[in-house]
């Protein structure tokens, strides 16, 4: 938000410095990344599962003298996301501030090793911990004169184990289409489509760059995509 971000195709100036007194709209997507959050838990617990693959090592890799510092930190998060939101407000006071949740990384049941390779219990954990995060920001955005995008919700059965109902990419690279653990451009489509709902009332969304919801872009899609790789088009605060 306040420090310049180095990518290999060039440096993004400080997203706060995108905003003005005139500014009358801005969407905000942050948290994951506060405390190393979905880092450690993407890095950490596929390396300790082998040591239970039917238990929960990766919570209990987490757990400190009884405390769940994961849980810990999705709810210290709060304060942090509530302190940009701030900063947004000063700088754009008559701005709409929409403050947009992250999708469901998992399935409210069930596994899926190849796409994450986590130990059967951690699935559920690591689950209550976005919902923590998710709720952090949530509770954020309603202490702070902002509206909150509830995106986990609208995403139910497109998780990392959807197939290709997925919104959200698993843990293998895939070039021109997501990082891994990253969504794809049709998570963001309906991101785009949920944020409209929660600030218009208005169900209408905007048409969508894959087909049948499959993860293949269609021609029009890949013209999205290069627009957005070349830095073309309008980009919202925050969201990795």
């Amino acid at each position: 938000m306040t420090s310049p971000q180095t990518l290999p195709i060039g440096t993004n100036p400080a997203q706060l410095d995108s905003l003005r007194r005139t500014t009358d709209l801005v969407t905000l997507g942050i948290g994951g990344n506060d405390f190393g959050l979905f880092g450690d838990l993407t890095s950490k617990c596929p390396e300790v599962r082998e040591s239970d693959p039917t238990g929960s090592p990766c919570k209990q890799e987490f757990t400190v003298d009884g405390v769940d510092t994961k849980m810990r930190d999705a709810a210290a998060i709060e304060g942090r996301v509530a302190a940009v939101i701030a900063k947004i407000h000063k700088r754009s006071p008559n701005a709409t501030v929409a403050v947009v949740g992250y999708l469901r990384l998992l399935p409210p049941t069930g596994t899926c090793v190849d796409e994450m390779p986590f130990a059967d219990g951690d699935y559920a954990w690591a689950d209550a911990v976005e919902r923590r995060l998710n709720a952090s920001i949530r509770n954020a955005a309603e202490s702070s004169d902002a509206s909150y995008v509830n995106t986990f919700g609208v995403s139910k059965g497109h998780d990392v184990c959807a197939g290709e109902r997925a919104w959200v990419n698993g843990q293998t690279l895939k070039p021109l289409e997501a990082f891994p653990y990253h969504p794809f451009a049709v998570g963001m489509q309906a991101v785009a489509a949920k944020t409209h709902r929660t600030l218009t009332g208005d169900p209408a969304r905007a048409a969508n760059p894959y087909d049948s919801g499959a993860a293949t872009l269609t021609k029009a899609g890949q013209r999205q995509l290069a627009t957005l790789i070349t830095g073309r088009a309008p980009a919202r605060l925050g969201f990795r």
